[in-house]
């Protein structure tokens, strides 16, 4: 489990699910508290932003909603682009071809 240090994942309810389930099943891998660039969640959610919905601009929620997911659905015909977001030397993914 890739652990980016949130404040959420500190809470004491965290903490006790860790020290229950944790016999050996779940290796946490932490990362510097604010490190966008070593998660890949990050990198691919920087990369909507500044591609497909640069200059975007949506009159409700509703089309906010409706375009973001469409174009998180047009990432995933993407595999080259995916595989991008793992490229990072510091990420400590290693890809399989």
């Amino acid at each position: 489990m890739v652990w980016d240090n949130a404040s959420s994942h500190r809470a004491e309810e965290v903490k006790a699910f860790l020290s229950q389930e944790n016999t050996g099943r779940i290796h946490l891998a932490a990362q510097p508290s604010y490190s966008p660039e070593l998660n890949a969640d990050k990198l691919a959610w920087n990369w909507l932003k500044y591609h497909p919905l640069k200059n975007v601009g949506c009159k409700t929620w509703g089309d906010l909603k409706e375009t973001v997911q469409a174009a998180a659905e047009k990432l995933k015909s993407s595999p080259k682009i995916i595989r991008g977001f793992f490229s990072h030397p510091e990420l400590g993914f290693f890809m399989i071809n």
